[in-house]
């Protein structure tokens, strides 16, 4: 993972450009990208599936589903940080499967529909 000295000049060097670079996937993707909000007829008109959801969900989703990429990227930093101290990948790999095994088998006997 790279420091970043925001004194130096080569610092704000590399803020600013990865500023730049998100404001510009976003500039295009707004721009050049399909509409955002909808009207029910041209809803009706590009899918062919009656969505039950109302708009309302779908902004909700969106909203995990950004919260949900910032998670992983944070646990990829955590995955880093805890292998500094814990060289030994399988024991770390071990303890991050069993998690999962646990909250796979919680979710199981959450679901009504299984």
């Amino acid at each position: 993972m790279e420091k970043v000295a925001i004194i130096s000049f080569t610092g704000l060097a590399t803020i600013a450009g990865t500023i730049i670079a998100i404001l510009g996937a976003f500039i295009v993707v707004l721009y050049k990208g399909s509409e955002v909000v909808l009207d029910n007829s041209s809803l009706e008109s590009n899918f062919p599936y009656k969505s039950s959801l109302p708009p309302s969900d779908w902004v909700i989703g969106g909203l995990l589903l950004s919260a949900a990429y910032l998670l992983i990227s944070l646990w990829y930093i955590v995955q880093v940080q805890t292998m500094k101290p814990y060289p030994v990948e399988l024991v770390v790999v071990f303890f991050t499967t069993y998690q999962l095994l646990l909250s796979l088998h919680q979710f199981a006997l959450l679901q009504k529909e299984i």
